[in-house]
């Protein structure tokens, strides 16, 4: 990764446009791009959105719990993980307790994608978090999950939790964001999926615009521009006014910190 880009990748880790799609960190806090095949994925269109019939869950070796069968008349999370993902190792103990609170209504299902460890060492890892990866946790089968649910979401990063609900996809994002009033609606049936749906394609477009309007400026260190551009992207998305505005402070920043020519 080009040193350039890692402000731009900093900050996109702590927004909702952007963190799930571009980026993880490792344990130590270092951005890492996500482990997809090419080093920058393709654009392609996005086939599997909120209120769409969940894929098949093709799936490989049970590391803790299962095996599980998928139900059409049941919920699930099925969330996407790696070793060597630290966000992903940060929410394992949010979804166990998610698994706890409901464990009568859904059951949590931790897919291993884009791993870099063999699957004697991946058993290792899950077996010594112990309480902290109370749920189901298996291997995704030949890339079948990451291809057939991250790419096809556009999701091009980790952790990335899909909530099913009877058959259907209620949710897309990041877990640790996923709290249990939402969990609840969903479960109920009170929840509104098609607002939830309108919400992501909203998040999704200004994920876009941001990537081709504001990091480009970012990347070359121009902050001032970079600042015109957040400034624009508020006018065309308000409702991501308060996020776009952590942007604009940290550009303000950076651009005082900037010696004068």
């Amino acid at each position: 990764m080009k040193p350039s880009l890692n402000i731009a990748l900093a900050l996109l880790s702590i927004t909702a446009f952007g963190a799930t799609r571009l980026a993880a960190q490792d344990a130590a806090g270092t951005i890492k791009p996500a482990a997809t095949p090419a080093a920058k994925p393709a654009a392609a269109a996005i086939t599997l959105k909120i209120g769409d019939a969940a894929p098949e869950l093709k799936v490989g070796e049970w590391y803790k719990a299962g095996p599980v069968k998928i139900e059409a008349d049941k919920n699930y999370i099925i969330e996407c993980w790696a070793t060597w993902c630290g966000p992903c190792v940060a929410v394992f103990p949010h979804l166990s307790e998610l698994a706890k609170a409901n464990k009568d209504k859904l059951t949590v299902i931790g897919v291993n994608v884009w791993e870099r460890k063999t699957p004697a060492e991946v058993k290792d890892f899950v077996a010594a978090q112990g309480d902290k990866m109370s749920y189901n946790v298996v291997a995704d089968a030949d890339g079948a999950v990451a291809q057939n649910w991250l790419k096809a979401a556009g999701r091009n990063g980790i952790p990335c939790a899909f909530i099913v609900s009877k058959g259907k996809i209620a949710w897309i994002g990041h877990p640790g964001s996923l709290q249990q009033e939402l969990l609840t609606s969903i479960l109920d049936g009170t929840c509104d999926i098609a607002a939830l749906a309108k919400a992501d394609a909203q998040k999704e477009a200004a994920g876009k615009y941001f990537q081709e309007h504001v990091m480009p400026s970012m990347a070359k260190k121009d902050y001032a521009e970079a600042v015109v551009q957040l400034e624009a992207m508020k006018k065309e998305f308000p409702g991501e006014g308060q996020r776009i505005d952590t942007f604009i402070d940290s550009m303000k920043k950076k651009l005082a910190e900037t010696p004068k020519p």
